[in-house]
């Protein structure tokens, strides 16, 4: 059968690869073997239709939006299904085309959408915390957003766009496929203490 990979994550010595095409994850050693697959094609509960990207949880849990079936799938390092976040809707906590995924420091997880044009935080166990974005010309606006990242890495290079009184802690990158705004960096963090 014709694999189509869309996304891929590193949990240790796996390398975990969606499969959109034959709605499933595959899973290879560093050596490149295959070890297993995790889930099948279908609309069952522990199945997956159409897995567009995933992203590995601090508990070594796979996380995978399923584009064509609205949610989140969530999967033990062993491929046993956990839950299902998410359902087709438009309204915060429902998904018309979630596509990218990107765990932040704490387990928290953000989903962009790419119908409806924002992005949705969860906590691992699936409960919304916010959502932003929007379709708009302005600096925070999205176009079909497809790709998240979290990056704890490069907020030196960021420093002088962000207001003094806030400390940022890591960065999202946002890809869009439509508009101006190709790439959107938001900072996540707090509002420093007064001195």
């Amino acid at each position: 059968k014709r694999v189509v990979p869309s996304d891929l994550a590193i949990a240790g010595d796996e390398l975990f690869v969606a499969d959109v095409a034959g709605g499933k994850v595959e899973v290879w050693s560093k050596d490149g073997a295959f070890l297993r697959t995790i889930s099948s094609k279908g609309t069952g509960a522990d199945q997956l239709r159409m897995p567009s990207n995933l992203d590995i949880g601090p508990k070594g849990n796979i996380f995978v939006t399923d584009t064509e079936l609205c949610t989140v799938k969530v999967f033990s390092p062993d491929g046993a299904y956990i839950r299902s976040i998410g359902a087709p809707g438009d309204r915060p906590g429902y998904f018309a085309r979630p596509k990218g995924i990107a765990m932040d420091p704490a387990g928290n997880f953000y989903v962009a959408d790419a119908q409806w044009e924002i992005i949705q935080v969860f906590t691992s166990e699936g409960q919304l915390l916010l959502y932003f974005g929007g379709a708009n010309d302005r600096p925070e606006g999205l176009g079909l957003p497809a790709g998240v990242a979290v990056d704890t890495t490069s907020l030196d290079a960021f420093t002088s766009y962000v207001n003094p009184s806030f400390e940022p802690e890591y960065l999202l990158f946002v890809t869009n496929e439509f508009g101006n705004n190709k790439v959107c960096v938001y900072a996540f963090g707090h509002k420093k203490a007064q001195q």
